[in-house]
C-alpha cells in the first residue's frame, strides 16, 4: 500500500512539472509551425514507404531525362531512420550517360523542390564506343534518399 502511495506521489509530481512547462510548449508553438511549412515543399508527397519509393523514382526519371541520362533499374532499399513523423526513403538507381550529364542531374538535385539527398555515388567509365559528341559513356550507381511524412494513426 506504502508503495503504491509514494509511486501516485511520484506521478503527480511529473504531472505537475509538465504542466509546468505547458507555457513555454505553447509560446513555442508558433515557431515550430512556421518551421514545419517551410520545410513542407521538402517532403516527398507519400505516406508509406512503398509511396516514397515512387515519388523517390519519379523525381529521379524526371531528372535523369532532363539531362540525357538512361535510367537502366531502380532498387527501394529498405530504411529505418525515423525521426517522429518523418520517415527516410532511399532507392538505388543505376544510369548510364556521360559526365555532363551526371554533373546536371546532381546540379538539379540540390534545386529540386523535394530534398532528394545523394547519398553514395559510384562512376565506371562503361565498356563500348564513346556516345554522340565524343563523350565517354558512364555507368553510374547513385543512392538517393528522401523523407516523407508519416500520420500518427497509420502504420509505415
Amino acid at each position: 500500500m506504502c508503495e503504491s502511495l509514494s509511486g501516485k506521489r511520484a506521478m503527480l509530481a511529473r504531472a505537475r512539472l509538465e504542466l509546468a512547462e505547458l507555457p513555454s510548449l505553447e509560446a513555442s508553438a508558433p515557431r515550430l509551425r512556421a518551421q514545419l511549412v517551410a520545410v513542407a515543399p521538402q517532403v516527398l508527397s507519400a505516406t508509406s514507404p512503398t509511396a516514397a519509393a515512387a515519388a523517390l523514382v519519379g523525381s529521379l526519371t524526371h531528372l535523369a531525362a532532363e539531362h540525357r541520362l538512361w535510367l537502366k533499374e531502380v532498387t527501394p532499399q529498405e530504411e529505418v531512420t525515423i525521426a517522429g513523423m518523418l520517415h527516410r526513403a532511399s532507392v538505388v538507381a543505376s544510369l548510364e550517360g556521360d559526365a555532363r550529364g551526371l554533373a546536371g542531374l546532381l546540379a538539379a538535385m540540390v534545386t529540386s523542390p523535394e530534398l532528394l539527398s545523394p547519398s553514395r555515388l559510384r562512376v565506371i567509365a562503361a565498356e563500348g564506343d564513346p556516345g554522340p559528341r565524343g563523350m565517354e559513356k558512364l555507368a553510374i550507381q547513385l543512392e538517393v534518399r528522401g523523407w516523407y511524412l508519416v500520420g500518427p494513426d497509420s502504420t509505415p
